[in-house]
């Protein structure tokens, strides 16, 4: 009897695993990019967030400092009146101690 499933030749099964070897190759290398990428979004994700936090951590500092800057303007501005007042007090206590 002849059974032509089981005749095949030799060069078939090479070319059908060249043809196989390719496309796991070529599935393997999806995989592999698709995880790289996967990663690097996520890296992304988490700098991108971590940003926003430090953004507003900034702006939050950013008010203190202008308030602070406020203060320390007043307070000068209040002590120079208050030094003004001295020489003017002790300028006119001057002219009545002249007269």
């Amino acid at each position: 009897r002849y059974y032509p499933i089981l005749f095949v030749p030799l060069h078939i099964p090479i070319m059908f695993r060249d043809l196989v070897s390719p496309r796991t190759s070529a599935a393997a290398e999806l995989e592999a990019i698709t995880s790289e990428r996967d990663f690097f979004k996520e890296k992304y994700a988490a700098h991108a967030s971590e940003m926003e936090a430090m953004k507003t951590q900034l702006k939050e500092s950013q008010r203190m400092v202008d308030k602070l800057r406020n203060q320390v303007l007043d307070l000068s501005q209040q002590v120079m009146e208050l030094e003004g007042e001295k020489h003017s007090r002790s300028g006119a206590e001057e002219k009545k101690e002249e007269v």
